[in-house]
């Protein structure tokens, strides 16, 4: 199956701020400084960041080589993951999420998003075997 083609360009300044919001882009880039994002999902999967009354929604970030789930908060949580640690990554249908795999240290394993969502995500990150000529 042939995925379809993944953006080679970063997004501008003014494409991050319509896509994360003022708020969510000032927490990123503290988080990553000027480094490029290629990618911005919101996800179904919702994490404790210290609040009393609920858990907030994690996004999802595509990098040139790595993944960065994120959520604002009290404690916000906080993860890179390198797209090389994420080449067995499939959608579950039955369950709706974007499991990430083989990597086993990472606080949130799947990611709940439409297939088509998910779909954009896992053609960047198999983007490098395609390149490779592994596919």
């Amino acid at each position: 199956m042939k995925l379809p083609p993944v953006s080679a360009t970063p997004l501008d300044r003014a494409e991050r701020r319509t896509r994360l919001g003022r708020a969510r882009r000032r927490f990123v880039e503290s988080v990553l400084g000027r480094a490029s994002i290629f990618h911005v999902r919101k996800t179904g999967t919702m994490v404790d960041v210290g609040y009393w009354l609920g858990k907030r929604r994690v996004w999802a970030c595509l990098l040139e080589q790595e993944l960065l789930l994120f959520a604002r908060g009290r404690r916000p949580y906080v993860e890179r993951i390198p797209l090389a640690k994420l080449g067995e990554s499939r959608y579950n249908h039955v369950t709706g999420e974007l499991v990430l795999a083989p990597i086993e240290t990472a606080a949130v394993k799947a990611l709940k998003m439409t297939p088509l969502a998910a779909l954009e995500i896992l053609a960047y990150i198999y983007r490098g075997d395609e390149q490779d000529g592994l596919t």
